[in-house]
């Protein structure tokens, strides 16, 4: 369907009523991976994410598009649903702050979500005692290219 809403209702659809399918899987995946709308691809992950946590390829493939999908958003929320469901795995420290330090985001519009603070804020939550959050939060707040990240690290720096 050329209306991107339409297929997102449809993904949400299919990852609810026909989680059992193992095609429904393989269409969550193509979409995440080829459809041309950026809110496509997210919902596809968010389900992909929520649905299919323990089979082998979700977590592979949320890691590539967390760190090279050509959108920021679909990396943002990418990242967002790693924090949310792999917040217990020794990795994922290692892994935000990888993205904290290394997304290519470049702010072009106010209302842009910007993949380094959605891994930032998730460090923040799930490990602010951890050695080295202080220090990332201080590096981003003198040294982030974007100023609302900048601005964001310095309120958490307070």
């Amino acid at each position: 369907d050329s209306d991107s809403m339409v297929r997102r209702k449809a993904i949400e659809q299919l990852a609810q009523g026909y989680k059992d399918d193992r095609d429904t899987l393989a269409l969550l995946q193509e979409w995440a991976r080829c459809d041309q709308d950026w809110q496509v691809r997210s919902t596809a992950i968010v389900n992909l994410a929520q649905g299919w946590p323990d089979h082998p390829d979700a977590l592979r493939l949320l890691q590539k598009w967390a760190r090279s999908d050509s959108d920021s958003m679909v990396r943002h929320t990418a990242i967002k649903q790693l924090a949310q469901g792999w917040k217990e795995q020794p990795w994922l420290f290692e892994f935000l702050c990888d993205r904290t330090l290394h997304d290519p985001f470049e702010r072009k519009e106010s209302w842009s979500e910007n993949p380094r603070q959605v891994a930032l804020k998730a460090i923040l939550n799930y490990y602010p005692n951890h050695s080295q959050t202080r220090s990332l939060l201080q590096d981003r707040a003198e040294h982030d290219s974007d100023p609302e990240l900048r601005k964001f690290a310095q309120k958490n720096l307070e």
